[in-house]
């Protein structure tokens, strides 16, 4: 992640002195509250929001079912479509029947508060998690947008994961998706959105150390978006989802477990 962010977008004591770094991190922690209170009133970005209403499960026929969850973030609540046939766990289960020949059983699962205290709370009150054959977990881009503390965020990430490792199959292939870096899709300025960047490759440090509570669990890398995703000065999310539902499709593919 940290070689994908343009110096351009670093924050300006990403590579001064350790006291430099310290008084940013500070200085930056001054405007947190008004930033993330400005995001939670509608403050403008280049995504847009809403969701589908339809659905938020479905099945594509075919022998030896794969179960399959996507939770959390775009990826679960497959924002900015009008139907979930379109994000990014439907997608995937298309591909994977495909590429499987299995039958796959999809589930989308998303919470009203996208950060991943929401996720939390939506996945402890899911029944059957024990079922899912695949499991993807896309957590962290509404709490880098809300200036989430790390330590809080660490300790609700480490909790979340103790109980999936009590809760799914020990055979289920677990994959949680890296922290995106939103600074280029939102409009707060070289400063803060610096600062946005690092809080994912933050974000991303702390994942790649709480996975571990999970044996099995791979940490992902989606592509990036590209400018074919917008169209008009909107952007086109069935088209990104596609694209992450292809990556993650070959990544099930290969690590599966042989019926």
């Amino acid at each position: 992640m940290t070689d994908r962010v343009s110096a351009a977008r670093r924050p300006p004591w990403g590579t001064g002195s350790r006291i430099a770094r310290i008084v940013g991190r500070y200085t930056l922690g001054l405007f947190r509250p008004i930033v993330a209170l400005r995001y939670v009133s509608g403050a403008p970005t280049r995504l847009v929001a809403g969701g589908p209403q339809d659905a938020s499960h479905g099945s594509v026929d075919g022998p030896n079912r794969l179960h399959l969850l996507v939770a959390g973030g775009l990826s679960g609540s497959a924002v900015g479509v009008q139907s979930h046939e379109f994000g990014v766990a439907a997608q995937l289960a298309r591909l994977l029947a495909k590429e499987t020949g299995r039958g796959v059983d999809w589930e989308s699962l998303s919470h009203h508060n996208p950060r991943l205290s929401g996720t939390a709370a939506a996945l402890r009150s899911f029944d059957g998690l024990a079922s899912f054959d695949v499991i993807i977990l896309s957590l962290g881009s509404a709490d880098v947008l809300a200036f989430t503390r790390f330590r809080a965020w660490r300790a609700e990430l480490s909790g979340l994961l103790e109980f999936l490792a009590s809760s799914l199959s020990p055979t289920a292939l677990v994959a949680i998706t890296e922290v995106p870096d939103v600074s280029p899709y939102v409009q707060v300025g070289r400063l803060l959105s610096g600062g946005l960047a690092a809080d994912a490759r933050e974000f991303n440090a702390i994942v790649a150390g709480a996975r571990r509570i999970i044996p099995a669990a791979q940490l992902l890398a989606l592509p990036l978006t590209e400018p074919s995703d917008f169209e008009g000065g909107a952007f086109r999310y069935a088209a990104l989802y596609r694209r992450w539902a292809g990556a993650l499709s070959s990544f099930v593919v290969q690590n599966l477990r042989p019926v």
